[in-house]
């Protein structure tokens, strides 16, 4: 008769087990084109998949769909193609945003995370906000694309950062809004979020890149022609190709484990990103990937992958097409790419001789990683590069090298008046 019980019951929780989903794409204008494209793909695969719309969160923006460099005008593509039958927005994910614009900031993430209703009420003036609400017998399914830099994303004009968001985990875990969570994030330095994330809280999470490298994007100039006009940006993100084409060709019967071991095999072998796992392995790593997106069935493989550059290089890859083809304002759009991009790279170099009062020794950190460094050094120095020199994220790989050998001993205090160059503060750069 127990035995009998327990089935039932198990049953029964399977049964009445719930899929959610968090879809996030938190930033906008057109060189961010990905971070809209991803988005309403995945959002429209979890549909596809048999999630129901009213178990899914959706943060995005949608203005790079009538966005003036756009041709176009109401469509958004992840893949260069000889038709526009591609286009994602027609399966209207851009109707089913839960938040966009001005919702975008940290505030509101964090609140959706740990499933403060009252707070993104407040936040947001909506009456009934969609925020985290599950149960322990539900699954909850995470994607994430934006620029990020170490331990900390960008959301909006703002930033969270990983402590934020490992507390959120925290406090959603303590409120039991939910039973087991999957993480795919795409962001540089994206592993750094998940660095300090405990085991034992049923989170795992699969993450485009490691502690120290950026992410990727893709189908970038030239490859980024659709039915004939060049989009001028980059179409989709590396990482996000390799796992949405994994489950395009074979459905979600792969494991956890399985997929980060095909995506991680696949991009190492073209890039230096090095795609990590995190979390609850051990636990969750066997588990099926449709438990948490649905039975997604397998109908067409995308098309080969174009162009793949660094996502640091993206916008000088799209300014340099851009004079190529001869573009209205291609060539002054280079001219001003190049000199700003040279501005970053002398106030970090201005920052590590200002630290090292030595020219060589400056020079020696932008090439070698220390063994060790202090997380919270480098963040506090990324962000005052961002917030008092005006410098532009993504950060290059090679700038955060200096920043970690400047800190391969702690905090320090560097004389920021001594570093930044009015001539950068001047343009206004602003991190996007």
């Amino acid at each position: 008769m127990r035995t009998s019980f327990i089935l039932v019951s198990l049953v029964l929780s399977v049964v009445l087990a719930e899929k959610y989903a968090m879809v996030f794409g938190t930033k906008d204008n057109w060189h961010n084109y990905s971070i809209t494209s991803d988005p309403c793909r995945v959002y429209d695969d979890l549909i596809k998949a048999g999630i129901k719309p009213e178990n899914i969160i959706f943060m995005a923006y949608s203005t790079d769909l009538n966005d003036r460099k756009n041709p176009y005008p109401g469509m958004i593509f992840t893949d260069p193609a000889p038709n526009t039958d591609g286009d994602w927005a027609k399966y209207g994910c851009f109707d089913h945003l839960d938040y966009t614009d001005k919702e975008i900031n940290p505030e509101v993430f964090l609140g959706i995370l740990s499933g403060d209703k009252e707070g993104v009420a407040k936040a947001t003036g909506k009456e009934n906000p969609k925020v985290l609400a599950a149960t322990p017998d539900d699954t909850v399914f995470t994607y994430f694309i934006d620029h990020g830099s170490d331990e900390l994303v960008c959301i909006g004009n703002g930033y969270v950062y990983a402590k934020e968001m490992i507390a959120a985990f925290k406090t959603a875990h303590e409120k039991k809004l939910y039973g087991k969570w999957v993480w795919f994030m795409e962001a540089c330095h994206s592993g750094s979020m998940f660095r300090k994330l405990e085991q034992g809280k049923n989170v795992y999470a699969m993450t485009g890149s490691d502690t120290e490298h950026s992410a990727w994007m893709c189908n970038c100039p030239p490859h980024d022609k659709v039915n004939g006009k060049s989009m001028g940006t980059c179409l989709s993100a590396w990482y996000d190709n390799m796992w949405m084409e994994e489950v395009m060709k074979k459905g979600a019967d792969i494991s956890l484990v399985d997929m980060y071991k095909t995506v991680h095999e696949t991009v190492e072998k073209h890039t230096d990103q090095n795609v990590s796992q995190f979390g609850d392995i051990d636990t969750m790593g066997d588990l099926p990937l449709k438990e948490f997106i649905g039975d997604y069935q397998p109908k067409h493989t995308r098309p080969d992958t174009g162009t793949c550059i660094k996502y640091e290089d993206a916008e000088r890859q799209t300014a340099m097409w851009s004079a190529i083809r001869n573009t209205a304002n291609g060539a002054e759009d280079l001219k001003n790419f190049v000199y700003m991009d040279a501005m970053k790279d002398v106030t970090v170099y201005r920052l590590a001789r200002a630290y090292f009062k030595d020219d060589k020794a400056a020079e020696l950190a932008t090439k070698d990683r220390p063994a060790k460094y202090d997380a919270e050094c480098v963040k506090g120095l990324g962000l005052a590069l961002v917030g008092k020199c005006g410098y532009k994220l993504p950060m290059k790989d090679v700038h955060v090298n200096v920043l970690e050998n400047i800190c391969a001993f702690g905090m320090v205090d560097v004389d920021f008046d001594e570093v930044c160059l009015c001539v950068c503060c001047n343009h206004s750069l602003h991190h996007s």
